[in-house]
């Protein structure tokens, strides 16, 4: 289980990480994550995807003492890569699991995903 840790892998990382979990569980067994993850494709919607990190951004970041919301922004590129729910999922398809549930916590922004190694 990861709760809120998962954005601040890569996207490399995160398919290493899942595939190494394959690897460590017996049959049946299941990984779930809970974190900022989007449930529309970030890509094809770029402005809402920037609209969405400046507000969590606003509210949530540790910002540095004198620090504006673009450079709270430019920090946070280099440690944080939440990623499209349904490009996790494929992640998890490419290692091998079968996703078992996915579900959209607080729209647009945090879900769970839920795979199982069959």
């Amino acid at each position: 289980m990861s709760n809120i840790a998962f954005h601040h892998l890569t996207h490399e990382q995160k398919r290493k990480v899942i595939r190494d979990w394959y690897s460590l569980l017996k049959p049946g067994g299941r990984v779930i994550i809970g974190d900022i993850m989007f449930f529309f494709d970030p890509v094809k919607e770029r402005e809402r995807a920037v609209e969405i990190i400046k507000f969590l951004l606003e509210r949530f970041a540790v910002k540095k003492e004198g620090e504006d919301l673009e450079s709270t922004m430019e920090r946070y590129k280099k440690t944080d890569y939440p990623i499209y729910v349904y490009t996790l999922k494929q992640y998890f398809e490419e290692a091998g699991y079968k996703v078992v549930a996915i579900e959209e916590i607080i729209p647009p922004i945090l879900g769970i995903i839920c795979a199982q190694k069959e």
